[in-house]
Protein backbone atom coordinates (compact mmCIF):
# COMPACT_ATOMS: atom_id res chain seq x y z
CA UNK A 1 0.00 0.00 0.00
CA UNK A 2 1.25 3.59 -0.49
CA UNK A 3 0.26 6.63 1.10
CA UNK A 4 0.60 10.18 -0.54
CA UNK A 5 0.65 12.67 2.15
CA UNK A 6 1.33 16.73 2.15
CA UNK A 7 2.30 16.19 6.03
CA UNK A 8 6.24 15.41 6.62
CA UNK A 9 5.04 14.24 10.31
CA UNK A 10 3.37 10.96 8.60
CA UNK A 11 6.94 10.19 6.81
CA UNK A 12 8.01 9.18 10.43
CA UNK A 13 5.76 6.61 11.02
CA UNK A 14 6.81 2.97 10.69
CA UNK A 15 4.27 0.48 9.03
CA UNK A 16 3.81 -1.11 12.64
CA UNK A 17 2.00 2.52 13.86
CA UNK A 18 -0.21 2.06 10.77
CA UNK A 19 -3.49 0.56 10.79
CA UNK A 20 -2.51 -2.16 7.96
CA UNK A 21 0.50 -2.78 10.29
CA UNK A 22 2.67 -3.74 7.34
CA UNK A 23 5.71 -3.53 5.70
CA UNK A 24 4.39 -3.04 2.50
CA UNK A 25 3.23 0.65 3.69
CA UNK A 26 5.09 3.65 2.60
CA UNK A 27 4.52 6.98 2.79
CA UNK A 28 5.68 9.79 -0.16
CA UNK A 29 4.93 13.43 0.39
CA UNK A 30 3.29 14.54 -2.54
CA UNK A 31 1.60 17.65 -4.08
CA UNK A 32 -0.65 16.11 -6.51
CA UNK A 33 -1.14 19.14 -8.01
CA UNK A 34 2.15 19.39 -9.09
CA UNK A 35 3.52 17.08 -12.27
CA UNK A 36 6.97 17.00 -10.53
CA UNK A 37 5.87 15.24 -7.37
CA UNK A 38 3.67 12.97 -9.07
CA UNK A 39 6.65 12.13 -11.54
CA UNK A 40 8.79 11.47 -8.16
CA UNK A 41 6.04 9.48 -7.05
CA UNK A 42 5.66 7.78 -9.31
CA UNK A 43 9.44 6.45 -9.94
CA UNK A 44 9.84 5.88 -6.29
CA UNK A 45 6.41 3.56 -6.40
CA UNK A 46 7.91 1.60 -9.46
CA UNK A 47 11.05 1.29 -8.23
CA UNK A 48 9.66 -0.16 -5.01
CA UNK A 49 6.79 -1.99 -6.12
CA UNK A 50 6.64 -2.35 -9.75
CA UNK A 51 3.31 -1.18 -11.42
CA UNK A 52 0.78 0.36 -10.11
CA UNK A 53 -2.83 -1.85 -10.21
CA UNK A 54 -4.84 0.53 -8.47
CA UNK A 55 -5.16 4.23 -7.33
CA UNK A 56 -7.41 5.80 -5.86
CA UNK A 57 -7.16 9.42 -5.07
CA UNK A 58 -9.29 10.71 -2.17
CA UNK A 59 -6.67 14.21 -1.72
CA UNK A 60 -8.77 17.32 -1.55
CA UNK A 61 -9.01 20.18 0.37
CA UNK A 62 -12.31 22.56 0.79
CA UNK A 63 -12.53 25.87 0.62
CA UNK A 64 -15.47 26.94 2.67
CA UNK A 65 -17.98 30.49 1.87
CA UNK A 66 -20.21 31.86 -0.33
CA UNK A 67 -19.40 31.81 -4.07
CA UNK A 68 -19.52 35.53 -4.43
CA UNK A 69 -17.13 35.47 -0.81
CA UNK A 70 -14.71 32.55 -1.59
CA UNK A 71 -11.17 34.30 -3.07
CA UNK A 72 -10.31 33.09 -6.22
CA UNK A 73 -7.06 32.14 -4.49
CA UNK A 74 -8.88 29.30 -2.61
CA UNK A 75 -10.80 28.66 -6.25
CA UNK A 76 -7.13 28.07 -7.79
CA UNK A 77 -6.33 25.65 -4.89
CA UNK A 78 -9.25 23.70 -4.97
CA UNK A 79 -9.09 23.36 -8.64
CA UNK A 80 -4.95 22.34 -8.37
CA UNK A 81 -5.94 19.42 -5.84
CA UNK A 82 -9.21 18.65 -6.85
CA UNK A 83 -8.83 18.07 -10.10
CA UNK A 84 -5.57 18.98 -12.07
CA UNK A 85 -4.12 16.12 -8.91
CA UNK A 86 -6.84 13.25 -10.49
CA UNK A 87 -5.53 14.25 -14.12
CA UNK A 88 -1.70 14.26 -13.21
CA UNK A 89 -2.28 10.92 -11.68
CA UNK A 90 -4.01 9.24 -14.32
CA UNK A 91 -2.10 10.70 -16.69
CA UNK A 92 1.05 9.66 -14.51
CA UNK A 93 -0.83 5.57 -13.73
CA UNK A 94 -2.98 5.34 -16.79
CA UNK A 95 -0.47 4.61 -19.39
CA UNK A 96 1.31 1.73 -17.66
CA UNK A 97 -2.37 0.23 -16.99
CA UNK A 98 -3.68 0.20 -20.30
CA UNK A 99 -0.46 -1.59 -21.57
CA UNK A 100 -0.80 -4.24 -18.87
CA UNK A 101 -4.45 -4.46 -19.52
CA UNK A 102 -5.58 -4.51 -16.11
CA UNK A 103 -5.99 -1.49 -14.02
CA UNK A 104 -8.38 0.83 -11.69
CA UNK A 105 -8.57 4.29 -11.31
CA UNK A 106 -10.99 5.91 -8.53
CA UNK A 107 -11.78 9.35 -7.52
CA UNK A 108 -13.65 10.33 -4.27
CA UNK A 109 -16.83 13.19 -5.21
CA UNK A 110 -18.69 14.80 -3.26
CA UNK A 111 -22.17 15.66 -2.60
CA UNK A 112 -22.83 18.70 -0.71
CA UNK A 113 -24.39 22.08 -1.37
CA UNK A 114 -24.33 25.61 -0.19
CA UNK A 115 -21.09 27.53 0.80
CA UNK A 116 -19.20 24.45 -0.11
CA UNK A 117 -19.33 25.69 -4.14
CA UNK A 118 -15.63 26.05 -4.24
CA UNK A 119 -15.24 22.41 -2.90
CA UNK A 120 -18.26 20.52 -5.16
CA UNK A 121 -18.31 22.00 -7.96
CA UNK A 122 -15.11 20.94 -8.86
CA UNK A 123 -15.05 18.09 -6.74
CA UNK A 124 -18.47 17.35 -9.49
CA UNK A 125 -15.80 17.73 -12.40
CA UNK A 126 -13.93 14.55 -10.88
CA UNK A 127 -17.37 12.62 -11.47
CA UNK A 128 -17.23 13.19 -15.33
CA UNK A 129 -13.02 12.31 -15.38
CA UNK A 130 -13.94 8.96 -13.47
CA UNK A 131 -16.64 8.87 -16.54
CA UNK A 132 -14.53 9.88 -19.36
CA UNK A 133 -11.93 7.47 -18.18
CA UNK A 134 -14.39 4.71 -18.06
CA UNK A 135 -15.78 5.61 -21.53
CA UNK A 136 -11.88 6.01 -22.74
CA UNK A 137 -10.92 2.63 -21.35
CA UNK A 138 -14.37 0.44 -22.47
CA UNK A 139 -13.24 -2.52 -23.87
CA UNK A 140 -10.47 -3.01 -21.89
CA UNK A 141 -9.42 -3.86 -18.27
CA UNK A 142 -8.69 -0.76 -17.22
CA UNK A 143 -11.80 0.25 -15.21
CA UNK A 144 -12.66 3.74 -13.85
CA UNK A 145 -15.50 5.01 -11.58
CA UNK A 146 -16.07 7.78 -8.43
CA UNK A 147 -17.44 7.30 -5.34
CA UNK A 148 -19.23 9.40 -3.65
CA UNK A 149 -19.80 8.78 -0.17
CA UNK A 150 -21.18 12.37 0.66
CA UNK A 151 -20.57 14.10 4.31
CA UNK A 152 -19.39 11.69 6.94
CA UNK A 153 -19.46 14.12 10.01
CA UNK A 154 -16.98 11.75 12.33
CA UNK A 155 -13.74 13.27 9.90
CA UNK A 156 -11.62 15.53 10.94
CA UNK A 157 -12.16 17.34 7.91
CA UNK A 158 -15.64 17.32 8.21
CA UNK A 159 -15.75 18.57 12.01
CA UNK A 160 -13.32 21.02 11.26
CA UNK A 161 -15.85 22.33 8.58
CA UNK A 162 -19.46 21.76 9.42
CA UNK A 163 -19.21 24.04 12.12
CA UNK A 164 -18.48 26.88 9.63
CA UNK A 165 -20.78 26.18 7.05
CA UNK A 166 -23.67 25.71 9.69
CA UNK A 167 -22.78 29.39 10.68
CA UNK A 168 -23.06 30.42 7.36
CA UNK A 169 -26.46 28.77 7.00
CA UNK A 170 -28.12 29.57 10.22
CA UNK A 171 -28.04 26.30 11.09
CA UNK A 172 -27.08 23.95 14.37
CA UNK A 173 -24.81 21.31 13.07
CA UNK A 174 -27.24 18.37 13.65
CA UNK A 175 -29.45 20.32 10.76
CA UNK A 176 -26.58 20.68 8.83
CA UNK A 177 -25.76 16.97 8.89
CA UNK A 178 -29.21 16.09 8.12
CA UNK A 179 -29.01 18.70 5.24
CA UNK A 180 -26.27 16.55 3.46
CA UNK A 181 -28.57 13.35 4.20
CA UNK A 182 -31.17 14.54 2.04
CA UNK A 183 -28.93 15.70 -0.26
CA UNK A 184 -27.09 12.60 -0.47
CA UNK A 185 -30.11 10.62 -1.21
CA UNK A 186 -31.65 13.09 -4.13
CA UNK A 187 -27.85 13.01 -5.61
CA UNK A 188 -28.30 8.91 -5.60
CA UNK A 189 -32.12 8.49 -7.11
Amino acid sequence: MLRLTRKPEYLQLKPSQIELDSDKVIFVQTDVGNERSIKNLVNKVISLFGPVDIVLNKAAVEPIGAVKNVPIEYWDMSYKLNLRGPVLLARAFLPSMLKRNAGIFVCVSSVGGAYMGSYEVIKRAQVELALTIAAECEGTNVISFVIGPGLIPDTRGAQAQMPKIARLMGKTQFHLVSFFDICHLMYKN
